[in-house]
This record gives C-alpha cells, sequence and structure tokens, in this order.
C-alpha cells in the first residue's frame, strides 16, 4: 500500500483514476479509484486549438500594416500602435497626440539596447511570450526595466538567478 507524506495537490484523471502529488516522497501517486467526473465536464465540446500565437507572431512580422516605425541600432523595425499602445503604458504614452513621436511618420529611435533584444520585447507585447538569445538578457531586462513591462523584468532577473 502507498503511503503519502505531504500530499499537496490531487486531480482526477479522464478514465477516473486519483493522481495525488507527494511532495516529501517527490512521487506523483496513481490511485485506481474509478471515480466519475462531475456532469459538467462530461459532453463538453473539444476546446477550439488557438491560432492567436502564430497570428500575431505573423502581424509582427508583416510590415504591410505597420504604422509606426522604430531604429534601434540603425536597423528599422515596424510595428503597430494600436497593439503598442493597448498592451503598454509606456508605448501607449509615447504614442498619444501631445508626443512628437505620435505627430511624425519618422523612425523612433530606440536606444541602448539591441534589434534582436527590442524584437523579443515586442513579440512579448504582442503574443504574451518572452524568448530570446541568452546574449540578450541584459539588454531585455533594461529595455523592460525602462519601458515599465515587469512581468518581463521579474522574469529576466529569475532567469539571471538560475
Amino acid at each position: 500500500a502507498a503511503h503519502f507524506h505531504m500530499p499537496i495537490g490531487i486531480s482526477i484523471d479522464c478514465t477516473g483514476s486519483l493522481l495525488v502529488a507527494d511532495y516529501a516522497n517527490h512521487r506523483v501517486r496513481l490511485v485506481e479509484a474509478e471515480l466519475t467526473l462531475p456532469p459538467l465536464l462530461v459532453g463538453l465540446p473539444p476546446k477550439v486549438a488557438s491560432t492567436y500565437l502564430e497570428e500575431m507572431t505573423s502581424l509582427l512580422a508583416d510590415e504591410a500594416f505597420s504604422d509606426v516605425i522604430f531604429a534601434v541600432n540603425g536597423e528599422h523595425i515596424t510595428a503597430h500602435r494600436a497593439i503598442l499602445a493597448s498592451r503598454c503604458a509606456y508605448f501607449r504614452t509615447m504614442l498619444s497626440s501631445q508626443f512628437k513621436e505620435a505627430q511624425s511618420s519618422q523612425p523612433i529611435t530606440i536606444g541602448d539596447t539591441t534589434p534582436s533584444a527590442f524584437r523579443a520585447i515586442l513579440r512579448f507585447i504582442y503574443t504574451d511570450e518572452l524568448t530570446f538569445a541568452d546574449e540578450d538578457i541584459i539588454h531585455v531586462m533594461r529595455k523592460a526595466q525602462e519601458i515599465e513591462l515587469t512581468r518581463v523584468y521579474n522574469y529576466c532577473v529569475r532567469y539571471c538567478r538560475l
């Protein structure tokens, strides 16, 4: 018989078996219990697969509908004002009508970072996923702090501590 020392979580799988996470024993134990799922879960249609991540990544890469250009170390990177303003208070302020960046059709200079680090930040703004090369960590962290993307900054700090 299984002995549980510090169970910290339970779940029921699709066969009615009980899964128990036992912290002290470093185990996930399967207990065949023949439980039935709650009626609310039985017969639900399968979840529709999301294409959001792929579509937003594609939108960011496609210059066709972009309406703002950033200049990062001489490289031009395009984006969409509405998405930037809706997801980041820094860009909402920068691109609002009272600032020069909102009035000009010229590229907006972004300093103190690399093009790849800035692209990682834009990808996060568009998709809520953060991916970057190890050599970009400091640039991503500094720019995230500057533009007040707290979740990105905190992730980078934790990443550096590993």
